[in-house]
């Protein structure tokens, strides 16, 4: 850091299998420290961010890190994809450089809490367990859950279980789907055999689009609805879903959709900064946390230090720092932003609309 500029660091998969997804988080967070910038910066200074292509994988992750810090950048901030997170929060661990908000929903970067690693997505155990809980409680029947084989798994199938038996449901089969060449077919036809009422999904976004659509062609969708957690929650994976499916989508996000008239001034950014860029969910994303981030800057005063910024963080309780996201609250006992998300449905044209905001539970 000078007395001109908060030089940030990012590692994301802007090439190799996830690109498509992950690019538009780094995209996001860009185009609105741009704005900021534009505006005279925080206190004075530029905020800008040096972004390097892991690949989603983790020894390039682990290795961004190393030439990033070398550089003396100020914070890692934002990435996308949890095999990349790990790698960070690993080599970043026992250093005070803080890791801030990468779209990764992985336990270790937040059980036991790390002082210098915040998130703002909710663990996706707790994302499938408040779904489930939310709406089966209202109308209980038969549950078949599946989950992609990401980092972490192991809690979300957890907490997708213990949802179901809270919210009074009975649980007819867990499947679990490779993270990559998933056999996305072969599953639609293995659940399609037990007529659920409900089919509970943490699942990669293309994967789920293919399993989906292979139910609806055989006419074995779930009776009630499809549940899920964040991945669905993009336009890209609605454009993709047939019509049927479309009409039985429930799914958490952690930001408003883009059509959203609080989304407004990111796709306003997006549109100036990247103009290539669709304000689809993952863009939304980065640009919440460098909205989030700004905040917190703007907190730790004249002479921003880490300790500053980490304790500005800390101090957040209840914050409404960015019209995309729910408030905000962390403590010295929890690095995890949002309390709540909100619920999305798919209307008629499957745009995505905001149903309620839904309070998060913590699965047991």
């Amino acid at each position: 850091m000078s007395q001109t500029e908060i030089r940030l660091g990012m590692s994301n998969a802007m090439s190799g299998p996830v690109a498509a997804v992950c690019l538009p988080a780094s995209e996001g967070a860009k185009a609105w420290l741009a704005k900021v910038n534009e505006e005279g910066g925080v206190h004075g200074r530029k905020v800008t961010v040096d972004v390097l292509d892991d690949g989603y994988e983790a020894p390039r992750a682990a290795a961004n890190v190393r030439d990033l810090t070398h550089k003396g950048i100020f914070a890692m901030f934002g990435g996308c994809g949890t095999v990349s997170a790990a790698a960070i929060a690993t080599a970043l661990k026992g250093s005070d450089v803080p890791y801030l908000f990468p779209y990764a929903a992985l336990p270790d970067l937040v059980e036991p809490v790390q002082p210098n690693v915040f998130s703002l997505l909710p663990l996706y155990r707790d994302q499938i367990f408040t779904a489930i809980d939310h709406l089966v409680t209202k109308a209980p029947g038969t549950v078949y859950t599946v989950t992609s084989q990401i980092p972490g798994y192991e809690s979300t199938v957890s907490g997708a279980e213990a949802g179901v038996k809270s919210a009074g449901g009975t649980l007819l089969s867990s499947a679990l789907l490779p993270a990559t060449n998933a056999p996305a077919e072969q599953e639609a036809a293995k659940a399609g055999q037990h007529n659920v009422d409900y089919l509970a999904m943490t699942v990669l976004a293309p994967d789920a689009a293919r399993m989906l659509n292979g139910m609806a062609k055989s006419h074995d969708l779930p009776a009630k609805a499809i549940l899920s957690s964040a991945p669905l929650a993009a336009q890209s994976f609605a454009a993709a879903l047939s019509a049927e499916a479309a009409q039985l989508l429930k799914t958490l996000s952690p930001t408003v959709p883009p059509s959203d008239p609080a989304a407004q001034e990111c796709v306003d950014a997006l549109r100036k900064h990247s103009p290539d860029t669709k304000p689809d969910a993952l863009a939304l994303f980065g640009c919440a946390g460098a909205q989030v981030l700004i905040a917190a800057l703007q907190a730790a005063g004249d002479e921003p230090t880490r300790s500053k910024l980490t304790g500005a963080l800390e101090e957040m309780n209840g914050a409404q720092v960015s019209s995309l996201l729910p408030t905000v609250s962390f403590n010295a006992e929890d690095h995890v932003g949002l309390d709540s998300m909100f619920l999305l449905t798919l209307d008629s044209a499957q745009q995505y609309t905001v149903e309620e905001t839904v309070p998060l539970q913590t699965a047991p």
